[in-house]
Parts: structure tokens; C-alpha cells; sequence
């Protein structure tokens, strides 16, 4: 299994100077669709095709930081990690999601899509490491983020996506410990509760449920969902200390 990169933010850059009117958007869906209009060729359903002047400025942003240069240096050193006996190749395309006030797209269902519903692109063998425009980019934050896109495209590709709480978790914990530098966390979570929680729900496949953990009471209560009494990324915190808890036992 290997990835590499796909440059488009020259094509992107282009588009987005284009004003914004029926034009633009005919050219993205060509993009997105090539001539048949049904199919995805390029996936680029992450960007907002009628994004304002912010984004435009964001993907310059990523630009200034030679974007995908820096992924592609970082997918020849997992290339070598991931050397097996699949020969499948994986394109790998950046997204810039408008999350700014909402404009485009909900900031958690698309980061759990990106993460969790990952069959669409895995069948047309793609990879999708997703940038907000809400965020402050740097070279760590790029390498960080195409790690993790890369584990969650390898771990869906072996397991299949996620059904219950306990595949949620088992995915992220896998992720953590291949691409999360553990030094780097600054608050951790109560333990205690997030694992009682986890005990008595591993097996549930309520959605609702599974996106309270992983995003918290905030994220759930603006989607109209129930909660459960947790924090913005309970999930994410649970699983780095599992992983502490693991390599603590290994060592």
C-alpha cells in the first residue's frame, strides 16, 4: 500500500479567482466529475465552491508553506513504513473545508465523515487529509494531519468502517499510536469516567451516542442529540490514554 500526492492548489487557487457565479461552479463540478456527471474523479467535495475571498486566502496559506510538498515528503517516509504485499496506490488530495461560521460545512459531522466514512473514497482509492479554514496553519499541523489520514484510510481498508463504540475507539487508538506525539497533548481527561462510560456502551451503535464521545455535549446539543455529559473530544482524549497506558505496560 503506498500514497501519493496529488497537486491541485494551483488548479484550486485558479478556480477560487474566478468571481464567484455559475461559471465557477460549472468548472468545480467538471473538476469533481469530469464529463459524466455522475461519478467522482478528483474528490474534492470538501471544498465550498462558492467560498468567498477568506478561503481563497487560506489556500494561499497553505500554499506560502509548500503544502504538498511537505505531504509528499512525509508520504515517502510512511511509503517505507507500509511497504506490504498490497500494491494498491492511493491518491491523496487536499481539502480545505469552510467552517467558518458555518458557511459550508458542520465542523464535527465533517470531521467524523472524514475519519469514519471513508468507503466512497477507498473504492475510488482515494485519501483525503482535510485543513479548516478556521485554523492557524504550520508545518506540524500539515504532517500531523496527513498521518492521521493516512492510518484512518489503512485501518477502514483492513477492518471496514466503524460500527460500534468499541470500533470507534479501537480506529482511534490505532491512529494515536501510529501519528500522535503523546508529548505534544496538553489536557487529558478524566479517566475514571470516560472508561465506565465506554464499559457500558462499547457495543452500542446508537450515532448519537458514538458522536456525543467523540465530540461532546456542545457539538450534540447544536445538532439537536442527546448528551451524555461529555467534553469536546472525549473520545480522542480516552484514546491517548489508553495508548499511554499501553506503551506504559510495554516498556
Amino acid at each position: 500500500m503506498t500514497f501519493e500526492i496529488v497537486h491541485i492548489i494551483d488548479k484550486m487557487e485558479a478556480l477560487y479567482r474566478i468571481p464567484r457565479s455559475k461559471e465557477r461552479f460549472d468548472i468545480y463540478l467538471n473538476m469533481l466529475q469530469g464529463g459524466s456527471g455522475s461519478d467522482m474523479i478528483l474528490p474534492i467535495a470538501g471544498y465550498n465552491p462558492m467560498g468567498n475571498d477568506f478561503v481563497l486566502e487560506k489556500l494561499i496559506d497553505l500554499k506560502k508553506l509548500d503544502v504538498e510538498n511537505l505531504i509528499s515528503e512525509e508520504l515517502i517516509s510512511l511509503n517505507r513504513t507500509l511497504k506490504s504485499q498490497d500494491s494498491t496506490t492511493f491518491q491523496v488530495v487536499i481539502n480545505l473545508i469552510d467552517d467558518v461560521g458555518g458557511a459550508w460545512s458542520e465542523h464535527c459531522t465533517t470531521d467524523y465523515n472524514s475519519r469514519f466514512k471513508l468507503t466512497p473514497l477507498l473504492r475510488r482509492k482515494f485519501s483525503t487529509p482535510i485543513f479548516w479554514t478556521s485554523e492557524n496553519f504550520n508545518k506540524n499541523l500539515i504532517v500531523e494531519r496527513t498521518r492521521r489520514q493516512v492510518y484512518d484510510t489503512v485501518y477502514n481498508c483492513k477492518f471496514g468502517p466503524p460500527l460500534t463504540l468499541k470500533d470507534h475507539v479501537q480506529q482511534e487508538l490505532f491512529v494515536q499510536n501510529e501519528s500522535i506525539n503523546i508529548n505534544d497533548v496538553n489536557e487529558l481527561q478524566d479517566f475514571e469516567k470516560l472508561n465506565r462510560f465506554y464499559q457500558k456502551h462499547s457495543e452500542s451503535k446508537d450515532y448519537s451516542l458514538i458522536f456525543n464521545f467523540l465530540y461532546g455535549d456542545e457539538a450534540s446539543e447544536s445538532l439537536g442529540y442527546n448528551n451524555w455529559g461529555h467534553k469536546e473530544n472525549a473520545c480522542f482524549s480516552y484514546a491517548i490514554m489508553l495508548s499511554i497506558m499501553q506503551n506504559e505496560k510495554m516498556s
